[in-house]
């Protein structure tokens, strides 16, 4: 879920490479995530996030 620190709402997000346009992705992929707020007065802010599988589920029979 992205927070915003400054600006006036409403905020608008755009997540690269998803299509979603929203504060919070779900059922996504291990992979690097780019997100981009715009502010209602047209200020932009960014950051990104890496999502890694750290291991291997284990299923018992």
């Amino acid at each position: 879920m992205v927070k915003t620190n400054n600006g006036n709402g409403p905020f608008t997000y755009a997540w690269n490479p998803s299509n979603i346009n929203d504060d919070t992705i779900k059922n996504i992929v291990p992979g690097k995530y780019k997100v981009t707020v715009q502010a209602a007065d047209g200020c932009l802010g960014n950051d990104s996030i890496t999502l890694k599988i750290l291991f291997k589920p284990q299923v018992s029979p």
